[in-house]
């Protein structure tokens, strides 16, 4: 993956161009989660704020979930999404 041109961070106002640097890197993610094992849905949407972007993601077990976080900490997501605030809610499936 390549690094992102603009990554945003907390002391920045992104601009658009942070925006479009950011959907490329996306795009990325979304390509690279979905062909994980173990990955059963993944998709990354902007939301009517162009500033917050909802993810959903679906993984088959733990195993497949902390294989996807590892992959994603030394990614260029990581990276450019380093000084976006993250509000993450994890449903277990009953």
């Amino acid at each position: 993956m390549s690094e992102p041109a603009h990554p945003l961070s907390a002391s920045k106002a992104p601009s658009l161009e942070d925006i479009e640097a950011l959907r490329a890197v996306f795009a990325e993610m979304e390509t690279a989660s979905r062909a994980e094992a173990g990955c059963l849905h993944f998709d990354i949407a902007q939301t009517d704020d162009p500033l917050v972007w909802q993810v959903e993601e679906l993984f088959t077990g733990d195993a497949a979930l902390k294989a996807h976080k590892a992959r994603t900490m030394a990614s260029a997501w990581a990276a450019a999404t380093a000084g976006i605030a993250r509000d993450i809610h994890r449903i277990d499936a009953a």
